[in-house]
């Protein structure tokens, strides 16, 4: 009668799951200690072999040396956080926004941070960096993924462009207008912020098309508005054909509207409006600051109107006849004290 052949044994999953630090070695029957570093064969005992191994000395100082080294995963965060660090970002979140919300400087986070990280939370940490990583890819995708939304769900929008210079960069702001269905109203958001090197018609509806054609508004466009320039409608007749308004109207394929710039028609009207009016405005809006402008004695006289009738104080605002904007403000202050002017 023969013998029969003893089965040789190999590194199988229920040893892998048992010893975690076991790993298979260059063949089938050996097996590699992540601890000691050391290859062994478990061809002969299987399970009885790695338990001998954990006998060795040399298995037992890894064992004491690595029990001696903290873990490095314990300078790092867990990967879920806790309910007080959702606290915290909420916190940081509401300052970054509070930061846009008023134009503030990401530069005055600085000492805003460090101010709160010494009154109120001592792990609060919104300087200028993380503040404007937090505007940037935080609420700036959000905005858009909002109006992405707005935009997939409105009809008919309509296009604002005005250029204007920061420093020496010539900037073109594009807003889109348009009827948001879910609350009946008519909202204007900005869609995009680009930097040109020229002021050229064919660059600025360039810009435009392609931010129309980014946000697939190509069949929805109706209305153009902007200065009522040459290079953006092609003069007073708008006979034109090499202008903002035309270029991307033929580009479109559509019969977009050319509204020009509302605020300057508004103006343009209601100064011809006050030609009716046997007073210049604008001249006795310019007197009036000019009298109190930079006279301390003057000023003071008018204090003392002020208290006589009852009034409170309010500074004189200037006008410039070149910011027409500035009138409607100045006009306010007036009437406001009106009574003590008198």
């Amino acid at each position: 009668m023969s013998l029969s052949k003893k089965r040789k044994c190999h590194v199988n999953d229920s040893i892998l799951k048992e010893f975690p630090f076991i790993r298979p070695g260059q063949d089938e029957a050996i097996a590699f200690c992540t601890l000691c570093n050391s290859s062994f064969t478990v061809g002969s005992g299987g399970r009885s072999s790695v338990v001998e191994h954990q006998q060795t000395k040399k298995h037992k100082a890894a064992i004491t040396v690595r029990a001696s080294v903290p873990s490095v995963t314990n300078f790092f965060k867990r990967v879920q956080p806790s309910q007080s660090e959702y606290d915290l970002a909420v916190q940081e979140g509401v300052f970054a926004y509070h930061t846009i919300r008023h134009n503030h400087s990401f530069r005055s986070m600085d000492c805003t941070a460090l101010l709160n990280r010494k009154l109120y939370e001592p792990k609060f940490s919104c300087a200028r960096t993380k503040c404007d990583a937090i505007v940037t890819n935080v609420f700036a995708p959000w905005a858009m993924t909002l109006l992405t939304e707005d935009l997939n769900q409105a009809e008919f929008v309509s296009l604002s462009v005005d250029c204007s210079y920061h420093g020496h960069v010539k900037l073109l702001p594009i807003l889109v207008r348009y009827c948001k269905l879910q609350s009946a109203c008519i909202e204007t958001k900005l869609l995009d912020f680009v930097e040109m090197k020229e002021e050229t018609s064919a660059e600025i509806s360039e810009e435009i098309l392609i931010t129309v054609r980014r946000h697939s508004l190509e069949d929805k466009v109706v209305a153009f508005s902007a200065d009522n320039t040459n290079t953006n409608f092609g003069g007073h007749n708008r006979a034109g054909r090499v202008n903002v308004h035309t270029k991307v109207k033929d580009s479109l394929q559509l019969e977009v509207i050319g509204l020009g710039c509302p605020a300057h028609i508004i103006h343009n009207t209601a100064r011809t409006a006050l030609d009716m009016v046997p007073l210049d405005v604008e001249y006795l809006l310019t007197k009036i600051f000019g009298y109190f402008h930079i006279f301390t004695v003057h000023v003071e006289r008018l204090k003392t109107f002020c208290d006589f009738v009852g009034q409170e104080y309010y500074n004189i605002l200037g006008h410039c006849n070149v910011r027409w904007l500035s009138m409607l403000p100045a006009l306010e202050r007036v009437l406001q004290m009106y009574a003590p002017l008198k």
